[in-house]
């Protein structure tokens, strides 16, 4: 669990996002202050997802798009559940819930 509070899950840049019928792999950017420049974490889930995308978007706001909030639980047997919110820049709202997720968190180099 401790991978996660690394970084605040807010405002958070996304550089790739990428769906599957099986998963989810989200490439983030937090600002690390002490070395003054951008780190890149990647964040794979596998299991059963439900997406809702509201709103209509181009692909200028993609290039905006961040992550608003993680919600999350980590499970005794090691997966994950919850719902992460994501913002295309102004042009709507993404949910994606999860349940019982297989998780990877790492640093991209």
């Amino acid at each position: 669990m401790k991978q996660f509070e690394q970084f605040v899950w807010h405002d958070l840049p996304v550089q790739e996002i990428t769906f599957s019928a099986i998963g989810l792999k989200l490439v983030v950017t937090p600002y690390n202050e002490n070395a003054e420049e951008y780190d890149k974490y990647c964040l794979e889930l596998e299991g059963n997802f439900v997406y809702s995308l509201q709103g209509s978007f181009t692909s200028d706001s993609l290039e905006q798009l961040e992550v608003a909030t993680l919600n999350y639980d980590l499970l005794e047997n090691g997966t994950i559940s919850g719902k992460l919110g994501l913002l295309p820049g102004d042009d709507g709202y993404w949910t994606i819930s999860f349940q019982s997720a297989m998780w990877k968190l790492y640093q991209v180099t």
